[in-house]
């Protein structure tokens, strides 16, 4: 689920403190990304927002959730706007605690 020599790169990059900062900014940016699209307010950004979380995803490590937001974001991009954005909060919040469990943070 998540790529931990990603982790571990960015780590020995910016060091553990920073990485503890980019982690909370990250994990907060997401989840408001992820909120707005639950609640429907960027259904004609969906492609957009997809790409958006896939980026972030990819730069943290999160391999499933870039996964899942890839597929919708390639679906939404040809005009399918369905999409089954819980389980990609479910994937983003199992993989948000998992981080924070291996890296030692507590959840805001």
């Amino acid at each position: 689920m998540i790529d931990w020599d990603r982790v571990a790169e960015l780590r020995d990059e910016i060091g553990a403190e920073d990485l503890a900062t980019v982690i909370e900014m990250f994990l907060e940016e997401v989840a408001e990304k992820l909120q707005e699209v639950m609640d429907g307010s960027s259904k004609a950004a969906l492609s957009e927002d997809m790409h958006f979380l896939r980026s972030s995803a990819l730069n943290i490590g999160f391999l499933k959730l870039a996964e899942m937001c890839a597929a919708v974001e390639e679906k939404a991009g040809v005009g399918h706007l369905n999409a089954d954005i819980a389980a990609i909060s479910a994937c983003y919040e199992a993989s948000a605690k998992e981080l924070r469990e291996h890296e030692g943070i507590r959840a805001a």
